[in-house]
């Protein structure tokens, strides 16, 4: 499909709505591999626009794909699937603007021309719907079938207590074995 399906002729709007189905790579929309997040399917949905106004145009929709990410607990792949629905209005350039006398706003998001393409604010919309610590969903790291791999990993590797050597006379782990000692006596 071609990635031009998403960009709006603002002349057309002047009969009515657009609405189109789009399937694009990933890449369509600049979500390249990043350190913690990666796409490789492909991103879905709908758009429709229609004019808000004489010169704002309301663009709304749904974007679907799938992001995979490392689980914060047991570092294994996981297959993060997101689906956000957005509604946006673009404004006339600022030049523009003043053109319509509408007034300038460093919020506001601005298309230039005849031409309108929502590419990068459905790129941000699926960004901030990225979880900020991605993880399994079990509960605790005992029901995660991975976790408890690395717990048992992590046992093995670790000496039980009466194997574990006493701390230098001076360390904070003695003084601590000290306090310890006299609050429970």
């Amino acid at each position: 499909m071609d990635s031009n399906i998403l960009k709006i002729e603002i002349e057309r709007l002047i009969k009515g709505p657009i609405k189109r189905d789009y399937e694009l790579p990933p890449a369509d929309f600049d979500l390249l591999e990043d350190r913690e997040f990666s796409f490789r399917e492909p991103v879905k949905g709908s758009i429709t626009a229609k004019l808000a106004g004489p010169h704002n145009v309301l663009v709304e929709g749904t974007i679907a794909t799938t992001a995979k990410v490392e689980c914060v607990r047991c570092l294994h792949e996981l297959k993060i699937p997101l689906t956000v629905s957005f509604q946006t209005v673009f404004l006339p350039t600022p030049e523009d603007a003043e053109r319509f006398d509408d007034p300038q706003d460093d919020d506001r998001l601005y298309y230039k021309g005849d031409m309108l393409d929502p590419r990068e604010q459905m790129r941000e919309e699926l960004m901030l719907a990225l979880p900020a610590l991605p993880s399994c969903e079990h509960e605790s790291m005992r029901d995660c079938p991975h976790g408890r791999e690395l717990g048992d990993m992590a046992s093995a590797a670790t000496p039980a207590a009466e194997e574990a050597p006493e701390p230098a006379p001076n360390s904070w782990q003695a003084q601590l074995d000290r306090v310890r000692r006299e609050l429970d006596s």
